[in-house]
């Protein structure tokens, strides 16, 4: 009986108990903002007076939590999250935190105005505590794989586990660092205080200790990708690893670089005392050499448009390529060929100064690497090492062979130069006028259209030049470069005088098309030349350039032929391609490069010049051309639009044997100054059978000029076709089995003809004026 009354005494004592217990369970969660976030996430493990309970919130699965932006004042409650892996408290208003759950992996809580942190759990692998009011951190979890404590007012780091890959430990007080685990690859300390770096550690890819006080860096190793040493007070620079790809070593005290990585892209080095480069490597796309003693670069690179001046983000032009007059440092370069293409007329070979230099020639070297000579006939190709070099003229113009026709160098050492001049001497006594015709930019209704008229000697013997320019009716003429023409109907003639054999020229026609325009429709422009002499090849001496009228456009662009029939192809005939490029920034444009890479189905070695708007120094390394418009100083659009305009142009071979139905596809690239490149229109050549001048859409058989002074007739699209010249009584007086573009008149009298052309099975006749 006494055993029950007091197992009954137990139970209900037991009732009495058992709601303390459950009382004790919840808790106050001081922070309202904290709570209110905490009641949104959890809200069952609240109880209707607000407050947490600890078991429900020791169980809960969630194991992430992002309080950032919540204007919380007092994390105290977090530590009954047991579960909790990932912490996000940034961007709020702490001042401390309270114990931290014991398996927390991730901790952020920058951006804070905490002044000290409790011990961080053994188990977090990121933490973030940057941009608070730390002067001092605790021990670090030994499997930490990422810091960052950038921000703070911190005078030391404790012991860096040997796990840390990333380390941000930028803009605090820091005077030394302790020693950088093997496994960190990424450091960033700039701005901090300090005199010396340790070791670096053979897997560090990123380093930043750009403001600090370091007179030395420690060894690079080839891991390094980036390196940010800028604003310090360093002398010099250690090797530079092989992989670098950017180097900022700007506002330092050093007198010179070291070799330069093959792969840098970025090279900033102003604001020291530097008096030389090295030799750039053939990558590098930015470099920034201003106030320095530096007054020539070594060399050029593909892809190097200009220079940042300094810290702005505003260009300079790039200085001179060094040479023996302007090196008055004697700095190390790279060896090279330079010299003139000239023409030799009194056979001595040596280039006189009354001998003029020849443009568009191409210059090969031993290894591989062409360039073409500028309109003054330099050039100058550089060899990437030191050893024996040739440089060699492939191909000489008609009715020339060239003395020199090679030359062999030894290139002992760097900074060596070679100047061998290859004159061109006549083998035949010809008349040979040539023309060519370009535009700058489409044809558009109501707006403005420039026609370049370039025109050469490419014969052997002096010509009495007279040029004439056929413009179309919705064509009006607003001025000329070259003034003292005659205007005869639609024709404008000028008398360019006396042409000596190499002489080049251009003249531009500035007009307006007409609103009368239609879109789609052609607009037929004629050049031609007469010299005084029988030509040896009349069928260069006119040019038709049929434009197409467009609507809007982008003044950056690829023109070329649409087609290319195989027959063509096995005649030799070549694809012209015309690049156009306008400046429509905001400033002058000092540099102006053109990267064009030939796709396989042309021949790269057959590359020739045309023709360019400006001087252009041409190069082809491998499959790729480049256009460089050194210190062109193309004015923008605003400020000049008519002379914001320029192109190149030039012709090549397609790949013998190509398929019917192959599209030979093209695009460049144009660099203005340092900006990103403009990426032209693909331009596409489709290898086809013609489809003849008895197209459907066009019945019309068109001739140029007519009427016809002398020489060559123009007909447009009718390669292949045959043809017969006819008196208007039907007596025949010419034929043709099988035609290109043009058909010679040379020796028919003055009078009224018909021109008959038939093309599959189809005849149509055009009267044609011979004057």
């Amino acid at each position: 009986m006494k055993k029950l009354i007091a197992t009954m005494s137990l139970l209900l004592a037991g009732l009495f108990v058992q709601p303390e217990v459950q009382a004790q369970n919840y808790v106050d969660i001081p922070d309202a903002n904290f709570r209110t976030k905490l009641m949104s996430l959890y809200p069952s493990c609240f109880n209707t007076s607000e407050q947490l309970d600890t078991l429900c919130a020791q169980n809960s699965t969630n194991n992430f939590m992002d309080l950032s932006h919540n204007f919380i004042v007092n994390l105290e409650g977090i530590q009954y999250f047991k579960q909790l892996k990932y912490l996000y408290c940034n961007s709020n208003q702490l001042t401390s935190l309270p114990a931290l759950p014991s398996g927390l992996q991730t901790l952020n809580c920058g951006s804070n105005q905490l002044t000290s942190l409790p011990s961080i759990p053994n188990t977090v692998t990121y933490l973030n505590i940057s941009d608070n009011q730390l002067t001092t951190l605790p021990t670090l979890s030994s499997g930490l794989g990422a810091l960052d404590c950038s921000n703070n007012q911190l005078t030391s780091l404790p012991t860096l586990p040997s796990s840390l890959t990333m380390l941000a430990c930028n803009n605090n007080q820091l005077t030394s660092l302790p020693m950088l685990p093997s496994t960190l690859h990424y450091l960033t300390c700039q701005n901090n205080q300090l005199t010396s770096l340790p070791t670096l550690p053979s897997g560090l890819n990123y380093l930043n200790c750009s403001y600090n006080q370091l007179t030395n860096l420690p060894t690079l190793l080839n891991s390094l990708y980036y390196l940010y040493c800028n604003n310090n007070q360093l002398t010099n620079l250690p090797t530079l690893p092989s992989n670098l790809a950017e180097l900022y070593c700007n506002d330092n005290q050093l007198t010179s670089l070291p070799i330069l990585s093959n792969s840098l892209g970025f090279l900033i080095c102003h604001n020291n005392p530097l008096s030389c480069l090295p030799l750039l490597p053939p990558y590098l796309w930015q470099i920034s050499v201003t106030n320095t003693n530096i007054s020539c670069i070594p060399n050029s690179t593909p892809i190097l448009v200009a220079t940042i001046n300094g810290d702005s983000l505003n260009t300079t032009p790039l200085p001179p390529i060094c040479n023996p007059t302007n090196n008055s440092e004697q700095c190390n370069v790279y060896p090279k060929f330079f010299g003139y293409i000239y023409e030799d007329s009194d056979a001595d070979g040596v280039k006189d100064a009354s001998e003029i230099g020849i443009a568009h020639i191409k210059v090969t070297t031993s290894n591989g690497i062409s360039v073409f000579s500028d309109n003054s006939g330099y050039y100058e190709i550089a060899v990437p090492d030191t050893g024996i070099f040739t440089a060699s003229v492939p191909t000489a113009p008609l009715y020339f062979t060239f003395t020199p026709t090679s030359q062999t160098v030894h290139f002992a050492a760097f900074g060596q130069v070679n100047m061998t001049n290859f004159g061109l001497i006549t083998n035949a006594l010809v008349y040979d006028l040539k023309v060519n015709l370009t535009n700058s930019r489409n044809a558009r209704p109501g707006f403005g259209l420039d026609v370049m008229i370039d025109y050469m000697n490419q014969g052997t013997l002096v010509s009495n030049g007279v040029v004439k320019f056929l413009k179309p009716a919705l064509y009006t003429i607003d001025s000329t470069s070259v003034e003292g023409y005659i205007v005869s109907n639609d024709t404008l003639i000028w008398n360019v005088g006396n042409l000596p054999l190499g002489f080049r020229s251009e003249i531009t026609v500035y007009g307006k098309v007409s609103t009368a325009a239609v879109l789609g429709s052609s607009m037929p422009f004629w050049a031609g030349i007469q010299g005084n002499g029988t030509e040896e090849t009349p069928a260069n001496n006119t040019q038709m350039l049929n434009l197409m009228i467009t609507g809007s456009y982008d003044p950056n662009d690829k023109q070329a032929r649409s087609e290319i029939s195989p027959a063509q192809i096995a005649a030799g005939e070549y694809i012209d391609y015309t690049i156009r490029f306008q400046n429509t920034g905001t400033d002058t444009a000092f540099t102006v490069v053109i990267a064009d890479t030939l796709e396989s189905n042309l021949q790269a070695n057959t590359l020739e010049m045309l023709a360019s708007s400006h001087n252009v120094r041409t190069s082809v390394k491998n499959n790729i051309v480049y256009f460089e418009h050194l210190n062109i100083q193309l004015p923008d659009s605003n400020v000049n639009e008519k002379a914001s305009h320029g192109f190149v142009s030039f012709r090549i071979k397609p790949q013998a044997n190509l398929a019917l139905g192959t599209n030979i596809s093209n695009k460049a690239a144009i660099y203005f100054d340092y900006n990103a490149p403009v990426i032209t229109n693909t331009a596409v050549t489709k290898v086809q059978n013609p489809t003849g001048i008895f197209d459907k859409i066009n019945k019309t058989l068109a001739t140029y000029p007519n009427p016809v002074d002398k020489g060559v007739l123009y007909v447009p699209n009718m390669i292949g076709a045959s043809a017969t010249l006819t008196s208007l009584e039907g007596k025949e007086l010419r034929n043709w089995s099988a035609i290109g573009e043009s058909v010679s008149l040379e020796g028919i009298a003055q009078g009224m003809y018909l021109l008959k052309v038939t093309q599959k099975g189809e005849t149509r006749t055009a009267k044609v004026m011979v004057k």
